[in-house]
């Protein structure tokens, strides 16, 4: 079964190119462009998540990320 998220593909895929379109503006190439993408995920998990949460929180999404490399 598929995840339902709460976010339409357009809002996602809108977000997601803003953020792209700025790295480019910056002319970001791949290792500095994954050291900013890696620090705001950093950056929103110790902002926006409880510290007791923090570490499951960082294993879904490593997990997420995997998976969606095929």
């Amino acid at each position: 079964m598929p995840i339902q998220s709460r976010y339409s593909t357009a809002q996602i895929e809108s977000v997601m190119q803003a953020v792209v379109d700025t790295l480019n503006q910056h002319d970001c190439d791949r290792e500095l462009s994954l050291m900013v993408l890696g620090n705001t995920v950093t950056t929103v998990l110790n902002q926006q998540f409880e510290p007791a949460q923090r570490e499951a929180v960082a294993q879904q999404f490593s997990a997420a990320l995997h998976k969606s490399l095929g």
